[in-house]
């Protein structure tokens, strides 16, 4: 049996060397393109063209073979990865109905509608997230790996850490999202005629976005 400390090393040295895999890819595949740019729509010498292309086997190499080890890699973390990611999903459904929150009860506050905030608030969630969701996977063996798919991905049968991922993936998004669209529905009801026509309007649309 793999002890959870032993599991927490090999998840951080893979995402580790997913990140550096990752840079290697992007790095090379731009090197690569701007060498073929160059080379079809540039003047180029005889001579220069096959130092061109000795240079873009070497990052086309480097592309295949980076792309390769995050293929590893991925399949190595891919019940964490799925698992971060659906719940990412569900955050970002509960950021939006946090925006129209903010914009239709209380439209005064503008510091919550700022770009800067909804580009900036996934990035601390998903910090948040794996770290929830690693402190909760991690001791009740919540991912292991499937022998007969070859990568790791959560098992159903464990029921504590199903239930547990449940509760942070999709109970407490779910919960946030049903509570905000109620008070939102009950906001709109109160105002009665005191709205001008085009508040009322604009209202109206998102109340029926709501209950789409």
């Amino acid at each position: 049996m793999i002890n959870n400390q032993t599991k927490i090393n090999g998840f951080i040295l893979s995402s580790t060397s997913l990140g550096f895999n990752t840079f290697a890819c992007l790095i090379s595949c731009i090197v690569f393109v701007i060498i073929i740019y160059h080379l079809y729509y540039n003047h180029v010498k005889r001579e220069d063209k096959i130092t061109v292309v000795l240079c873009s086997n070497i990052y086309l190499t480097i592309l295949i073979y980076s792309s390769m080890l995050i293929s590893m890699n991925i399949r190595s973390i891919m019940g964490y990865l799925a698992i971060i990611l659906l719940s990412m999903l569900y955050m970002n459904f509960l950021n939006q109905a946090f925006y129209r929150l903010i914009r239709i009860a209380y439209s005064q506050n503008r510091q919550f509608q700022s770009v800067k905030l909804y580009i900036i608030l996934p990035i601390i969630e998903i910090i948040i997230l794996t770290s929830l969701l690693l402190s909760v996977l991690i001791p009740l063996n919540g991912v292991t790996y499937l022998p007969n798919d070859y990568f790791c991905y959560a098992t159903f049968t464990n029921i504590p850490g199903i239930l547990s991922a449940a509760v942070i993936v999709y109970v407490g998004p779910f919960c946030c999202i049903s509570f905000i669209y109620i008070h939102i529905t009950r906001f709109i009801h109160q105002q009665g005629n005191i709205q001008t026509l085009i508040i009322r309007q604009r209202q109206s649309r998102d109340l029926l976005i709501i209950r789409r």
